[in-house]
């Protein structure tokens, strides 16, 4: 019979290695529009969501006319997410 604890070591380990993931592009995300958007609070205006699944990134906004100026900056978005060694199959704004 195989030991267990190894088995739970693997898992916590992907576990641990996926939340530093999603740590990494949430504060990249809003490190981004902080530096464009100052007077702006982002943490209230801005959900992020990594999906490890299948590397996508979801941006939630409670303001239509800030996910439309997301929408402007998104080419400089993926540019500064590649600068910090992050690259993602897909971003949806919503």
């Amino acid at each position: 019979m195989r030991d267990l604890s190894s088995y739970f070591k693997k898992k916590h380990d992907l576990i641990l290695k996926k939340n530093n993931q999603q740590t990494k592009i949430s504060n990249s995300v809003q490190d981004f529009f902080r530096e464009f958007y100052k007077s702006i609070d982002i943490q209230n205006i801005l959900n992020i969501h990594y999906i490890a699944s299948d590397n996508s990134l979801i941006i939630e906004t409670k303001n239509k006319i800030f996910a439309n100026e997301i929408l402007i900056e998104l080419l400089n978005l993926r540019g500064y997410l590649k600068q910090k060694g992050i690259k993602l199959s897909k971003i949806t704004i919503r």
